[in-house]
């Protein structure tokens, strides 16, 4: 067991190197080892590139400013009605009546059943 331990761990001499054709080392220096062209940009990729260049067109180092930080708010501070205002706003929902019929400026229709009269047990509808 030793043995294979130490042929396994035994420094192996390398094979010789072949030598290489003298053509083929003449196209690695000429063809492989020059510099690539720069690939030519189309207008608008040219046009971005300058555009990020400058740097008066980059920020750098600004922060974005909180909500109670701008100058303009977009969104106005929340309201909170009173329960009087919450129950008002629901009895309009529900009677659905417009703004003039709630001053009072325009009539408020009456249900056609207004004019009848009451219900009297024994006596006919009619």
């Amino acid at each position: 067991m030793q043995k294979e331990v130490d042929d396994h761990l035994k420094s192996k001499k390398l094979e010789p190197k072949e030598p290489v054709d003298p053509a083929e080392t003449k196209y690695f220096r000429f063809v492989m080892c020059q510099p690539k062209q720069k690939e030519i940009l189309s207008d608008y990729d040219r046009l971005i590139t300058k555009l990020w260049e400058k740097k008066s067109n980059r920020r750098k180092n600004q922060t974005v400013l909180q909500l109670e930080e701008q100058p303009n708010q977009m969104v106005p501070p929340l309201k909170v009605l009173s329960k009087e205002d919450e129950a008002t706003a629901q009895f309009v929902e529900e009677t659905c009546l417009t703004k003039g019929q709630l001053r009072g400026e325009d009539e408020v229709p009456l249900h056609p059943s207004t004019g009848r009269k009451p219900f009297v047990m024994g006596q006919p509808l009619m």
